[in-house]
């Protein structure tokens, strides 16, 4: 609801009326507005009573059973996570959800955008950290794998055929690859979802929104594409110095991913499929700069892409 009024009076209503109250709501006390932002799909507003901080987060297009579709999945997810091999994983717990309008409020992280911290920090902090994504990840797609069903897996590889093709990949190496691929419940999963906390503590933000199945390599190319950008930006070539921290990056989201996903990821075709969305995501950008008439972008976007492409080379492939 973007037309509620984030006034001390009103923000207290809405905390001492909601449903499952737990944690700093179960006592009354006087919460004040701190700060407020916004997101793609809702407002957020920081409100704080002495020591005690909580995130009230209001949609901008939530009705009153998506708000509570989406505590029960924010719980869901959280469970998943805490089966992580990693203690430095973490998920806002949901400490009271309205109807009226429709908000949750949500435990408070401190911290700052991974998408920002991450070029910042040292090589073993980098890796650390990125691979705690990739254990969160993995967790998350074990705990989504879906059977081989024909036309979920038909669906998946039309998909798959159209992100080829984009990166003049032929039909007959993706069916040669395709099938033994696996899928799960994904969404395009970045760095932009993550949190990290002073403690090192990464914070994943959200649950998946995206109720789709297709190819795990999905989420970790879209990963990829992005913590590609945060490292290296979208405005210059790819240096050495660059190259050196995406790969190592890559590597620790892989070491990660291998401690709690469905599959090691390890295979040839597992790396192939990751670049081959990676490429095609790239390949948009490109293309949408072009239309927009920014070739100097659309050029570093092209030299980007083409850098992944070149060794995006399947087994079999002649």
């Amino acid at each position: 609801m973007t037309d509620f009024e984030a006034s001390s009076s009103r923000i207290n209503e809405l905390l001492v009326d909601m449903e499952s109250r737990v944690g700093p709501l179960t006592s009354d006390r006087a919460w004040e507005a701190v700060r407020e932002w916004t997101s793609f799909s809702a407002r957020f507003v920081l409100v704080q009573a002495g020591s005690e901080r909580i995130t009230l987060k209001l949609g901008t297009n939530w009705e009153g059973d998506s708000v509570a579709y989406l505590a029960d999945e924010i719980d869901r997810v959280r469970r998943v996570i805490a089966k992580t091999s990693s203690a430095r994983v973490a998920m806002p717990r949901v400490l009271g959800v309205a109807t009226n309008p429709p908000a949750l409020a949500l435990e408070y992280f401190e911290g700052r955008p991974l998408f920002e911290v991450i070029p910042l920090l040292g090589e073993a902090d980098r890796h650390s950290v990125v691979r705690a994504c990739g254990e969160a990840i993995g967790a998350y797609h074990r705990a989504e794998e879906v059977p081989d069903e024909p036309v979920d897996r038909s669906e998946a590889m039309t998909e798959l055929s159209a992100v080829a093709r984009r990166s003049l990949v032929s039909r007959a190496t993706v069916a040669r690859i395709g099938p033994g691929l696996v899928r799960a419940r994904t969404y395009r999963v970045s760095p932009n979802d993550f949190l990290l906390t002073d403690q090192h503590t990464v914070v994943l933000l959200d649950p998946p929104h995206i109720q789709r199945y297709d190819y795990v390599h999905r989420d970790i190319g879209s990963f990829f594409m992005e913590l590609h950008r945060s490292l290296v930006g979208v405005r210059r070539p790819v240096g050495k110095d660059e190259s050196d921290m995406v790969r190592s990056s890559r590597t620790a989201f892989l070491e990660g991913y291998r401690e709690t996903g469905p599959v090691a990821l390890d295979r040839p075709e597992d790396i192939w499929a990751i670049d081959l969305f990676q490429t095609g995501r790239v390949m948009g950008v490109a293309r949408s700069r072009v239309l927009a008439g920014l070739l100097g972008p659309a050029r570093v976007a092209l030299s980007w892409a083409l850098w992944i492409r070149w060794g995006l080379s399947p087994p079999g492939r002649g």
